[in-house]
């Protein structure tokens, strides 16, 4: 490589980037988290059923247990391709009688009929660093053809050859996997990998995907010494999906990630020039060259008066728990916490990801101080939603947004002007929206 040169380089693999044409979706297709590129949960279903009954059967075509007991529920949103739906969850419901102990689990279901097909296991190991693997797998895999990769409990980027189960004729194979915690350095927060849609792997761009690894706050031996453990590792790295191999990576937030990393990374296109935004623990949103990893613009969420980076506090300053989602060439993200620290100051944003440079709404001017920033990339933020968990939905220039009191807003998508809220009456849910074409 060193004998190409790097203009050419990079002009090479852009161009290997622009003639990789996916396969076109097809309205019962759900490939990635979000569904497409955009990770705008939108579905172009026509006649969807608006409600379901799981006691009667209402409009239930087939139903399968997952997971089970206290903060072990799934909480991985489930992938459709090629009649196969694919969900994390952890052993609660074994489908082996030889494995019952406590495990990360990757089922596989035949989309026609819900039967059960295959399913992946990550049995919980000793030591600290695994001490809540029990939860299960949160992440949601990305499946391109006859090839699916997906982030285990153990914190490991896997890949599998799924082409001989979707051909009936074998189960899927291991084609590599990346071990981020030996070969990467990473220290999950509070020793697992659980706690939200994290670890989602977005869209490939050319031969490359993008992972979010999950590294954050966690505790010494003797459960007090809460910090980051290791502010060198990555919290972003760029891999070659055929080999594993790393291409890149990035350590932005550094030592002040607030808890951990949650968020889902987007790949958009700019002016020609591909971007991977990466929601970081440290409350940042950042663009990177797609390529080369490059730093292109940088985005806190949080205002300069927000508290201190302290994890586990329903005070310290916002981090992300969603996916930003591209819209009309616009981004669309919100920020929280986890639900259980309770209500909070939080914002919506929408961002013009066309700047560089520094584009937040505010420059630091002294602790805790903030003064205008002449380069932001701020179109408008919303803060009455306070904080959210939930990647936003967003159809005909309407976005839909659920902060975690439960309530659900309406939103212009150029302007930020609220056109209506509803209060739910239970918790927050996952926008989904469905276009009723009938």
């Amino acid at each position: 490589m060193n004998s190409i040169p790097r203009f050419l380089f990079a002009a090479l693999a852009l161009a290997a980037a622009l003639l990789a044409t996916p396969r076109p979706l097809f309205a019962d297709d759900w490939p990635m988290f979000g569904r497409d590129h955009s990770r705008n949960p939108v579905s172009p279903e026509k006649n969807p059923p608006l409600d379901w009954n799981d006691k009667t059967g209402k409009n239930i075509k087939w139903r399968a247990e997952v997971g089970c007991g206290q903060f072990s529920a799934p909480v991985s949103s489930p992938i459709v391709a090629n009649g196969l739906v694919w969900i994390g969850t952890n052993n609660g419901q074994p489908r082996d009688a030889s494995i019952t102990g406590e495990a990360g689990v990757l089922m596989c279901f035949r989309e026609s009929d819900g039967k059960f097909l295959y399913q992946h296991i990550s049995p919980q190991q000793k030591g600290p660093t695994y001490s809540w693997t029990w939860v299960g797998i949160n992440s949601s895999p990305l499946v391109e053809g006859d090839r699916l990769w997906f982030t285990t409990s153990l914190a490991e980027i896997l890949c599998l050859d799924i082409g001989p189960l979707q051909q009936g004729s074998g189960t899927p194979q291991e084609l590599w996997k990346l071990d981020m915690i030996k070969d990467l350095g990473i220290s999950p927060p509070f020793g697992r990998m659980g706690g939200g849609p994290l670890c989602s792997i977005g869209a490939s761009y050319g031969d490359l995907i993008y992972v979010i690894t999950a590294n954050g706050v966690t505790w010494g031996p003797d459960y007090k010494d809460i910090r980051v453990r290791a502010p060198d590792a990555p919290d972003l790295v760029c891999l070659n999906k055929n080999t594993g191999k790393v291409v890149w990576r990035d350590s932005s937030p550094g030592k002040d990630i607030i808890r951990g990393e949650y968020g889902n990374p987007l790949i958009i296109e700019v002016n020609g020039r591909a971007q991977v935004v990466a929601p970081q623990g440290d409350g940042w949103l950042r663009s990177f060259d797609a390529l080369t990893g490059e730093l292109i613009w940088k985005f806190d969420i949080n205002p300069k008066s927000a508290g201190q980076h302290r994890a586990w506090s329903s005070e310290s300053a916002d981090y992300f728990m969603s996916a930003p989602v591209l819209y009309e060439g616009k981004l669309y993200i919100g920020s929280g916490q986890y639900v259980e620290l309770g209500e909070g100051t939080g914002r919506l944003c929408c961002i013009d990801p066309s700047r560089r440079g520094d584009i937040s709404l505010e420059l630091e001017d002294g602790p805790g101080q903030g003064k205008p920033n002449p380069n932001s990339g701020e179109v408008w933020h919303f803060d009455k939603i306070g904080r959210t968990m939930s990647t936003v939905a967003i159809h005909d220039g309407l976005v839909i947004a659920v902060g975690v009191s439960g309530v659900v807003y309406c939103l212009d998508a150029k302007t930020g002007r609220q056109h209506w809220h509803h209060d739910l009456p239970g918790g927050q849910l996952e926008p989904i929206i469905t276009l009723n074409r009938g």
